[in-house]
């Protein structure tokens, strides 16, 4: 998969960004345990976002849309998301998410995918909550809930994510 995102322009305390989104058909497509990691299709998905620093409060906003071309007869779909952060002290910050992905329902009825991961025609509305523990700039901690309203063709159920990061 290749992700780029690119600064269109900026204002004030606002940026704008496009994003590009290359889905390579590299994973498996046949069934690997119960889980697909792939679906032969390569996707193409482009999108805008727009950012919102609330400074001096240390605290941003965030919106974004994504449309994305499916090949191979799986449905090409149109995804959403708002999301705003907010840093108590100087080391713990809170994310809470807000996104969803509607379907175009223009993929082959015949395609079937695994367990939902790769399922054609898919719909969702999810939202989540980030906390980010700062130990130093470099080192932290960091727990993920995510769960979600309403799904069409996709498996749903709780999200729990702990882990340990390390940048420099």
């Amino acid at each position: 998969m290749f992700v780029g995102k690119y600064k269109i322009a900026k204002f004030g305390k606002s940026v704008v960004s496009g994003k590009l989104i290359l889905g390579l058909p590299t994973g498996k497509s046949g069934d690997d345990g119960g889980l697909w990691i792939g679906s032969k299709d390569f996707s193409q998905a482009v999108g805008l976002e727009y950012g919102y620093s609330l400074y001096p409060i240390p605290a941003y906003l965030n919106a974004g849309a994504t449309f994305t071309n499916r090949a191979a007869g799986i449905s090409d779909h149109f995804n959403y998301a708002l999301e705003a952060g907010y840093s108590f002290l100087r080391n713990l910050t809170l994310i809470v998410r807000f996104h969803g992905q509607v379907s175009s329902e223009n993929g082959d009825p015949n395609i079937k995918g695994g367990l939902g991961t790769f399922s054609n025609n898919q719909q969702f509305i999810a939202y989540n909550a980030e906390q980010i523990y700062k130990f130093t700039d470099n080192i932290g901690i960091k727990g993920y809930y995510e769960s979600g309203g309403a799904g069409k063709n996709i498996i749903s159920a709780p999200v729990l994510n702990v882990g340990m990061f390390f940048t420099n």
